[in-house]
């Protein structure tokens, strides 16, 4: 009995024994544990992480030196050495007579016979050019001869190029009616480019300011005043020239 009682003691001291070896290596292996975590790099790692390269550090740029304009002198003040001659001041010409003043005919030299009106301010964009005169209206269509009278004439613009697609509107007494008729210039090239031209009668009558002729646009709007003129029982002026010209 006594030997078996001490079996158990014995057995119970090794127990004892593992128990507290376990548990110092369980210490230790939380202690190693806790260790490698925080430094890694500890010499009682086995297995330590590779060794992170050292940074590299890049040079500071240095920024070139800025140069500094040298200021240039400016160049010296020019001085003329002779005082610039004035332009001889424009001679006016001897007062020219024009019926038209670019005729498509050059050899219709009978066109050149009216007297220039002085330009003079108006409320309307086209003034008369020359003043009314009659001519033979024979020189510009032999075949008319004395049986036939009317008005005609052109018009020009600024530059005195013709003014073609302007309406032209007569309007007065005629033997004692009333008339009312429209042309176009640019219908009777005979007077120009731009010319027109308006049949009265079959034959020279005289009239003193009874008929007349204006610019007008197509709203019936006129572009000139109304220019009045006479006629004549004479075969030498059964045509009368009226001209008009753009000044704004």
């Amino acid at each position: 009995m006594p030997r078996k009682k001490r079996e158990t003691t014995q057995s119970s001291g090794l127990w004892n024994i593992l128990s507290v070896l376990a548990l110092l290596c369980m210490v230790i292996a939380i202690a190693f544990v806790t260790l490698t975590y925080t430094n890694p790099y500890n010499q009682f790692n086995p297995f330590p992480p590779p060794t992170q390269p050292a940074a590299i550090v890049l040079p500071t740029e240095e920024q070139p030196p800025t140069d500094t304009p040298t200021p240039k002198p400016l160049p010296p003040t020019w001085t003329p050495t002779a005082s610039i001659t004035p332009l001889p001041s424009e001679t006016p010409l001897p007062s020219a007579t024009a019926a038209l003043a670019t005729p498509l005919d050059p050899d219709d030299e009978v066109l050149q016979t009216a007297t220039p009106t002085p330009k003079v301010n108006s409320k309307y964009p086209f003034v008369l050019r020359t003043n009314p005169v009659g001519i033979d209206a024979s020189l510009l269509y032999p075949s008319r001869g004395c049986r036939w009278s009317g008005v005609g004439g052109q018009v020009v613009d600024m530059q005195d190029s013709p003014y073609v697609g302007i309406t032209v509107q007569l309007g007065g007494t005629l033997k004692g009616m009333y008339t009312n008729e429209y042309s176009l210039t640019g219908t009777a090239t005979k007077y120009g480019e731009a010319g027109f031209e308006f049949a009265l009668t079959d034959y020279p009558f005289d009239s003193k300011s009874e008929l007349w002729v204006r610019l007008i646009n197509q709203s019936n709007y006129p572009l000139s005043e109304r220019v009045f003129f006479d006629t004549y029982a004479d075969c030498g002026k059964n045509l009368i020239i009226i001209n008009f010209e753009q000044v704004r």
